[in-house]
């Protein structure tokens, strides 16, 4: 079974990926400071490895966001939008391709 995401959905879950990442990297920045250990090299490298992860999920967020769909669809031509009901204005089915 193959289930593939849209990038709307892999958007969103790159979004939600980074904004947990900020809060743990908040959270365990906070507790390092109250027991004195925000400055220890373990420390250091975790929240760089937490700031690494926070960027490339938050980019890729933004990227997959501003994605045309419509440009991974043969049915579809870049930019083309859908008519005034929210259908597709391709046609339902093109041969070779199963619906």
């Amino acid at each position: 079974m193959n289930m593939e995401l849209s990038t709307r959905v892999r958007a969103r879950l790159y979004a939600v990926t980074a904004v947990a990442c900020v809060v743990w990297l908040v959270q365990s920045t906070m507790q390092s400071n109250a027991d004195g250990s925000l400055w220890h090299w373990t420390t250091i490298v975790f929240s760089l490895s937490l700031l690494i992860v926070i960027g490339y999920t938050a980019y890729r967020a933004v990227s997959d966001w501003n994605h045309d769909d419509a440009a991974d669809r043969p049915d579809r031509q870049v930019g083309q939008a859908p008519d005034q009901d929210g259908n597709d204005t391709a046609p339902a089915h093109q041969p070779g391709i199963r619906p």
